[in-house]
């Protein structure tokens, strides 16, 4: 059997990231949208987290070596898991099923990007069909 759907040129793995940066960033905004009344010192630390969290699920493909892809990955898996209790306990007015919904969906996405990063790249990028006038 062969596997050659499952590779990716240079140019489909960028647009793949592209996308799901683009999807999962909308959908952590809306999620950042429930939690309004969060006190805005909780609020701002609950976001400077999640810049963390987003950083690592960015530099995981762009990193300049495996050890250190591997490095954030370990460490975005140990925080999330660690990080999981303490966040529903300690932030008031903030329901467990919104700490929930936002666990799973950064799961998602780091399980996107790693099967994003795994899928073997070909050499070449594809050219588009049609040329743009824009280009």
């Amino acid at each position: 059997m062969r596997w050659d759907w499952m590779k990716q040129t240079k140019a489909e793995r960028e647009a793949y990231r592209n996308g799901l940066s683009l999807f999962f960033g909308a959908l952590l905004g809306a999620h950042l949208g429930t939690l309004e009344t969060l006190p805005l010192i909780q609020y701002a630390i609950f976001v400077c987290s999640l810049v963390g969290v987003v950083m690592a699920l960015q530099a995981i493909g762009r990193a300049r070596n495996r050890f250190y892809a591997l490095y954030l990955i370990a460490t975005f898996l140990i925080l999330l898991a660690l990080s999981y209790d303490r966040a529903v306990t300690d932030l008031a007015n903030v329901t467990r099923s919104q700490i929930d919904r936002l666990y799973v969906m950064l799961a998602i996405w780091f399980g996107a990007v790693l099967i994003i990063e795994i899928t073997p790249v070909v050499g070449g990028d594809r050219t588009p069909a049609v040329k743009s006038d824009l280009t």
